[in-house]
């Protein structure tokens, strides 16, 4: 009995340091299933991971008008971090054109075109060029950037309508139907 007892503990040892997990998921998708975060809460830490409150910021955008994201509470946000002169970047514009056409009411996708590190007449040009619908907000100082812990672009943060993140992705989307999906079941 002792034997089978010591055999069942190194077997859940085993697995717990090969990290067992369902196949394609990682450890936080497998834990976001079981644990709900309560997003409700007003003293969620600070910051851009995933159950975290979203840092606030102030940016204008292309045109001049001010946009401050907590006043877009109420609705779930996509907040894509990009830059004119980046490849992946510019080849994510047409699926969030078309997400931006089927989005949940209230709901937006904003570019934040991580201008510090960019030509303001560059983003002007492919905004022109490519017809981009949505908002696209001018980072000039990159304070959004750091706040958000961006690296690498693109990088997409969506947010629930209480303003938390529920997602952090490095790289395009796969589909407008995957970004989608998470904007409508955080309305």
């Amino acid at each position: 009995m002792l034997l089978r007892g010591l055999i069942s503990a190194g077997v859940a040892v085993m697995l717990l340091a090969a990290g067992c997990a369902t196949p394609g998921t990682t450890v936080e998708k497998q834990v976001e299933k079981t644990v709900a975060i309560d997003s409700s809460s007003k003293n969620l830490p600070t910051g851009a991971f995933q159950g975290q409150q979203a840092p606030d910021f102030t940016l204008n955008d292309l045109s001049g008008k001010t946009w401050k994201l907590s006043d877009l509470r109420g609705h779930s946000v996509a907040l894509v971090f990009w830059a004119s002169w980046c490849p992946p970047c510019k080849e994510e514009i047409p699926m969030l054109i078309e997400a931006q056409k089927e989005l949940p009411e209230g709901s937006k996708i904003l570019a934040v075109n991580v201008t510090s590190g960019d030509k303001l007449e560059d983003v002007k040009a492919l905004v022109a060029a490519k017809a981009i619908s949505y908002p696209v907000l001018l980072d000039v100082d990159g304070t959004a950037g750091e706040l958000y812990a961006v690296r690498n672009i693109p990088n997409t943060v969506v947010l629930d309508k209480n303003g938390v993140v529920v997602d952090n992705r490095v790289g395009a989307y796969d589909s407008k139907e995957q970004l989608l999906k998470l904007l409508k079941d955080n309305q």
